[in-house]
């Protein structure tokens, strides 16, 4: 269990990007993957937030290795799971995962898919499941309801308090106390 959160944590930064072409020219991985995430998902990003970029795996000429990328930081990794949408369906990016949660999401996936078919969101978060029942079968981001107002907003209002009169109040009952009660001292005697 130990080894299996160390190697979580060492991969908490990674994504893995499949099916980009392996071009003959010089251009570096980390150039392709920074002109792929500003020309196609709109995302600046500078090759100092890259830490690393490799392909995986032996050359095949049949189809393209995927490219491992960590970056410096977990919210950049982040963004670019959040706005995948955006790449064409030949390429598309995944969170690099641990082969025993790939194994666990695999066994997952009929359930995911049949929760998903009753109209539930749900979506995998490390190795579970996650299901949201959705209202009266809708998919749809649901809006917070109006609140309807009280019939009798005056009652119920707080009432205003003005502080220049209180403390106006406060200063003159303070001064006409001290006046009004005689001083009381050893020499009145």
């Amino acid at each position: 269990m130990k080894m299996q959160l160390q190697d979580d944590h060492k991969r908490e930064n990674n994504v893995i990007f499949f099916g980009m072409k392996e071009e003959q020219r010089t251009e570096s991985t980390i150039e392709s993957i920074t002109n792929l995430l500003e020309n196609i998902m709109n995302i600046h990003i500078n090759p100092q937030e890259i830490n690393k970029a490799y392909r995986l795996g032996a050359r095949n000429d049949n189809k393209p290795r995927p490219i491992l990328v960590n970056f410096t930081t977990n919210w950049r990794r982040n963004e670019i799971l959040k706005n995948k949408k955006k790449l064409s369906q030949e390429i598309y990016v995944k969170e690099d995962l641990n082969k025993e949660t790939l194994q666990k999401r695999k066994e997952l996936l009929p359930q995911l898919q049949k929760e998903r078919a009753k109209g539930n969101i749900c979506y995998f978060v490390k190795d579970k499941i996650i299901i949201k029942e959705a209202q009266d079968g809708k998919r749809d981001k649901r809006k917070r309801d109006c609140s309807t107002s009280p019939n009798n907003q005056a009652a119920l209002a707080p009432k205003k308090i003005n502080k220049a009169n209180s403390m106006l109040n406060y200063m003159v009952r303070g001064r006409s106390e001290s006046l009004s009660t005689p001083s009381t001292t050893k020499n009145d005697h």
